[in-house]
């Protein structure tokens, strides 16, 4: 319904609430409908808004938001891989990337975008175009990984230990697989908790674009051995 807007001081929060209930009402294919923030939230509550739309980057929150508004999280400004003076727009690829993992991790739905100077060009946000950044070939081998191995259908515990003693963000896809996120961590190994079986572990290095077969293991406490200085991992267990 707006940008920012509670930025704009002609306007109130009752003249927003005019404009979701009008387009509510004269819509006739049911389009979603949400509001971006500035400085402060919407009352995302109200029943005409299908979705929370969010300028943020604390993507830590996004389980809490979850269970406060009980609507799909859409992370449509965390930051943006580029070079401009603004703490906003100048994200390494490894930042933008992280923080896209940390939100669908905890069951966000977080957007990209790129803000580098390239002279007297429009920014990327602005206007499309041809993306330059590293952070698009990062969040294409996650989002292969991702589906490949049906984490789309996951849910989500977020920590700090859950159910499985493990002490970052996890998915679980029905009782079979589990993923989770390590961060900017860079332990050298991690000790896990799981249901009683026969598991096949996995080291995604979201980063560098690759998968490595950690081996084996049998029961429901083992401890698995990471690649040493290897942040920003996430740790897949299939049932073998």
């Amino acid at each position: 319904m707006a940008n920012e807007y509670d930025l704009m001081d002609a306007k109130t929060d009752a003249d927003f609430d005019f404009y979701f209930q009008l387009t509510q009402t004269l819509d006739p294919y049911g389009h979603l409908r949400s509001i971006h923030n500035g400085r402060r939230f919407y009352d995302h509550t109200k029943p005409y808004v299908s979705h929370v739309s969010i300028q943020s980057h604390d993507l830590y929150r996004t389980s809490e938001w979850l269970k406060k508004y009980d609507k799909p999280i859409v992370f449509d400004e965390c930051g943006y891989e580029g070079d401009i003076t603004h703490f906003f727009g100048n994200l390494t690829a490894i930042e933008m990337t992280h923080r896209m993992m940390i939100g669908f991790m905890l069951g966000g739905y977080v957007g990209h975008g790129e803000t580098y100077d390239i002279g007297d060009e429009v920014l990327w946000w602005s206007k499309g175009g041809t993306l330059r950044g590293d952070s698009p070939a990062m969040i294409a081998f996650l989002r292969a990984y991702l589906e490949k191995n049906g984490f789309f259908l996951a849910r989500f515990i977020p920590g700090p230990e859950g159910e499985l003693g493990i002490d970052m963000p996890t998915c679980i896809r029905g009782e079979k697989g589990y993923l989770c996120y390590l961060g900017n961590t860079q332990s050298a190994y991690k000790d896990v908790k799981i249901p009683k079986g026969r598991w096949r572990v996995e080291a995604v290095d979201v980063i560098n674009g690759n998968v490595t077969d950690l081996g084996v293991f049998e029961g429901e406490s083992f401890r698995i051995k990471l690649p040493k200085k290897t942040p920003y991992l996430a740790r897949g267990l299939y049932e073998d």
